[in-house]
């Protein structure tokens, strides 16, 4: 009971911190560069350099990870205490429905990265319009939801894609078909 404690608590950690992770580190990026920038680019005032932007934007995300750091230390305290009371609770078969939605759930987003990978990868051959048709219909019918829903959505799309890009003036790759 205790190994299956802390991989439950792992995870948690893990699912908390990622994102704070991540902003520190693309505002560690962006100050870094900011500097990098300063030292290549000598100017008078930093606010009108081609840094001050970047500086600005890391600082904001530095700022931001350390209120997101606050609201997942909280956050993980209250997800411990649940996992202490889900083992004082009886083990039934509420909680065998919850290990096989957990499944299911890791099921589609597994097949749903799958299909991410698989849409950047044909891209290239059959181009932007048709790949993202294409992967927004599997992806909605991944999604369970109803075919007049996925229909109307990818004609949509698909008009947006084909007419609005242009008339925007946004090129967009073409594959094989052309369009």
């Amino acid at each position: 009971m205790t190994d299956k404690r802390s991989k439950s608590v792992v995870s948690i950690i893990l699912d908390k911190v990622a994102f704070p992770l991540f902003m520190l580190v693309t505002g560690g990026i962006a100050i870094i560069e900011s500097n990098r920038l300063d030292r290549k680019y000598p100017q008078e005032d930093w606010w009108s350099g081609p840094s001050s932007f970047m500086r600005i934007l890391g600082c904001i995300m530095l700022v931001l990870c350390l209120v997101e750091v606050v609201k997942t230390v909280l956050g993980i305290r209250k997800d411990i205490s649940k996992i202490r009371e889900q083992e004082t609770v009886a083990e039934s078969g509420q909680k065998e429905e919850k290990d096989a939605k957990d499944k299911e759930y890791t099921k589609v987003m597994l097949i749903s990265f799958a299909m991410v990978l698989v849409y950047i990868f044909i891209i290239k051959y059959t181009g932007f319009a048709l790949a993202t048709v294409i992967y927004l219909v599997a992806n909605l019918a991944l999604l369970k939801n109803p075919p007049l829903r996925i229909t109307i959505t990818a004609v949509v799309i698909l008009a947006l894609l084909l007419w609005g890009a242009p008339a925007m003036g946004i090129s967009l790759p073409r594959g094989f078909l052309g369009f």
